[in-house]
């Protein structure tokens, strides 16, 4: 997915540089002188219609241009592909990621220790505000990315454990950049000469401001007790995520419970004469929206509610009796006041004034709303009902039926549709591997990646573009998993040492 993402961008800034230049080249002729072409054996289409449309004029691809369209009023082919895209370059190893959290490490503490030696007289822009803005830069750091975005997707364990141990390691030196004292020292250095103007002095005063955020303006007992604070906040975080993840809930019902919920939906989740209902979203929602057997909606309901993630509910007021601590020690009001100051909306009170107006225009319309579901079930609304008789209200009244619409949009269609858009967008081409071993996926680590690098070589997966130095196509392997009913497509890219597809028996 980041690879594609990172291609599409690449791609398009390209092309916006060749639009740029059409534009200039474009309106510069006449429209004599496109007439007079037009009188020509070749004659376009476009061109008297783009001189008079001048910087409105929407060139297109070649194959997308009117027929007959000459080179002025098309978009040029795009540059080659190099080994300059896309710009990430996976590892495929744990040695790899080790490596490269290494190398932010290094860069880290160099850039930490370089500007903690600045003397408070030599502190400038130059010594102290610009290599805190440079490197590591967490969150576009090309080394910081590929180290740890496998951890989400990479089907070796190793790098998956590598990449989360990577993105721990970022994690902890962040917390050391924001807490350390020397660094702070500097910063209010720098603050204090207020010689600095304009967005420089806009980047100091958010610097220092995040040091005070992170406690070094308070006495060493209190920043103690904050660490503390933050260190409990960030254990039940961790263990709320955890449980949301690994929530394994099951809940069986006979079919007549599901009255309601399709045939198809239900035969793929029947096991040993019981319907298996779990509560990912798959699950959930047909059961919310389309089952008429209220006792069932009501346990649906109450399981992700109440009963289903573990002591969530527990974690959630330890975790706000712990913010509001935090936010007590800083000299902030609330945890709101403290989580804003940074945002755009800058304060709690911003976000009531922008809200209020919005709830008093809609809360007329919210109380209708609520009394035709009422009306429509002919007595008190539960939660579990709104979905339900939403869907009611909409397919009754409305003539809009969710299953109606989703037998237009068949999960293969979608997904086809959805590979030919990209194939267009981004010049590759998918070939589906009917049948892939494991083995496959062993020696090639990568998920979602439209492409790979070896040491010399660079191959763009089905480029149709250009010439790059070795081509290949993306194999689509598709997992099919009948316990959710859904399909995942896992993207394998050509073997790095033959520029081959990966044989479909290996």
């Amino acid at each position: 997915v980041v690879s594609c993402f990172s291609l599409r961008v690449a791609l398009c800034s390209n092309w916006c540089t060749a639009i740029a230049d059409c534009c200039r080249k474009g309106p510069s002729r006449s429209l004599s002188a496109m007439s007079k072409r037009q009188k020509t054996d070749e004659a376009c289409p476009c061109c008297e219609l783009r001189a008079r449309q001048a910087s409105s004029w929407q060139f297109l691809p070649p194959n997308m241009a009117p027929k007959g369209a000459c080179q002025q009023c098309v978009l040029p082919p795009p540059p080659p592909l190099s080994d300059y895209l896309p710009p990430f370059v996976w590892p495929r190893t744990a040695a790899e990621i080790e490596g490269l959290a290494q190398g932010v490490e290094i860069d880290f503490t160099s850039t930490m220790d370089r500007v903690a030696a600045v003397s408070d007289a030599d502190a400038s822009v130059e010594t102290v505000l610009r290599p805190l803005m440079g490197a590591p830069h967490y969150k576009t750091n090309k080394a910081v990315v590929e180290a740890k975005f496998l951890q989400h997707c990479s089907t070796d364990s190793a790098v998956r454990e590598a990449a989360d141990k990577a993105g721990a390691r970022f994690a902890a030196l962040k917390a050391k950049g924001r807490t350390d004292p020397r660094i702070y020292g500097r910063v209010c250095a720098l603050a204090a000469k207020n010689t600095v103007s304009g967005r420089d002095a806009h980047f100091v005063q958010a610097l220092k401001a995040g040091f005070e955020r992170s406690g070094l303006n308070l006495s060493p007992a209190d920043q103690k007790k904050l660490q503390e604070l933050r260190d409990a906040d960030a254990k039940v975080c961790g263990l709320f995520k955890k449980n949301l993840a690994e929530d394994k809930t099951e809940l069986l019902f006979d079919k007549n419970e599901l009255e309601g919920c399709s045939d198809a939906w239900i035969a793929e989740r029947t096991r040993d004469g019981k319907v298996v209902v779990t509560l990912k979203y798959p699950d959930l929602i047909p059961v919310l929206q389309q089952c008429s057997v209220a006792a069932t909606r009501r346990r649906v309901s109450r399981a992700r509610e109440c009963e289903a993630y573990g002591a969530n509910l527990d974690y959630v007021a330890e975790g706000v009796a712990i913010r509001k601590q935090i936010a007590d020690l800083l000299g902030y009001k609330s945890w709101a006041h403290l989580s804003t100051e940074t945002r755009m909306s800058g304060s709690p009170e911003a976000v009531t004034a922008f809200m209020d107006p919005l709830l008093a225009k809609v809360k007329e319309g919210a109380a209708r709303d609520l009394e035709r579901l009422k009306s429509l079930k002919g007595g008190a609304l539960e939660a579990s009902d709104v979905s339900f008789y939403s869907a009611k209200l909409l397919k009754e009244q409305y003539g809009v039926d969710h299953e109606a619409v989703r037998a237009y949009f068949p999960l293969d269609h979608v997904v086809a549709t959805t590979l030919e858009i990209y194939q267009e967008l981004l010049g590759l081409e998918f070939i589906e591997i009917e049948k892939c071993g494991r083995g496959v996926a062993k020696r090639l680590p990568i998920v979602a990646s439209m492409a790979w690098r070896g040491s010399r070589r660079h191959a763009v997966a089905g480029s149709t573009r250009g010439t790059p130095r070795c081509a290949s196509s993306a194999s689509l392997m598709w997992r099919r998993s009948r316990s959710r009913g859904s399909s995942t497509s896992t993207y394998i890219p050509a073997t790095a040492s033959t520029a081959t597809r990966p044989s479909s028996t290996s």
